[in-house]
């Protein structure tokens, strides 16, 4: 067997050993400052990136918000819309339907009445008219009073005027008479 023989002073390994502990020592502090600083820069590296996702994040918001503002608008637009369609089927669903009404009327107005001025509240019709002379009034109060309406595909009449009212009538520049006449149109006839 052999011996081991230690020629080196103790002082000597005791650098030694002491250079190769701070040879550790040195390396592990550097990788524990590496290890931080690489620590340190993926933590800025996240917040930055969350800085920069929550900036794109806002100029998203306000460019929708930008965006929103025109459909507000567009939305506004419609509402109007859909509250003047109501008004005009609210309307239809409670005034008399004109395109059924006038024809009726044209058909029981004698040939020698104009009507000149004309307006309605719910079923009552006021106009202001000018005839011939004082008979074709008589004619067209007695026309209207008596005229029965005939619902196509119905054999039975329906009396289409009521209240036939002359309110006044006044002599007219070429021997005219002008008159107001309102009457009242029966509610189920032709609506």
């Amino acid at each position: 067997m052999m011996s081991k023989i230690n020629l080196m002073p103790d002082v000597k390994q005791e650098k030694i050993k002491t250079k190769r502990r701070n040879f550790f020592v040195t390396i592990a502090a550097m990788a524990i400052l590496a290890i931080t600083i690489l620590a340190l820069l993926v933590l800025q590296g996240y917040k930055w990136a969350l800085d920069y996702n929550l900036s794109r994040t806002k100029q998203d918001i306000a460019s929708t918000n930008d965006e929103l503002k025109n459909y507000a608008d567009i939305e506004r637009i419609v509402d109007d819309i859909n509250q003047g369609l109501a008004a005009i089927n609210q309307v239809q669903a409670q005034e008399p339907k004109w395109s059924l009404f006038l024809p009726q009327l044209e058909k029981v107005t004698p040939n020698d009445i104009q009507y000149t001025q004309f307006s309605q509240n719910g079923n009552t019709f006021k106009a202001s008219a000018v005839g011939k002379n004082v008979v074709s009034i008589a004619r067209a109060i007695k026309a209207l009073d008596d005229y029965n309406y005939q619902q196509s595909g119905n054999n039975q009449n329906q009396k289409l005027f009521n209240n036939v009212v002359v309110t006044g009538y006044d002599q007219g520049t070429n021997g005219n008479v002008k008159f107001d006449i309102s009457f009242d149109l029966k509610q189920g006839v032709l609506w």
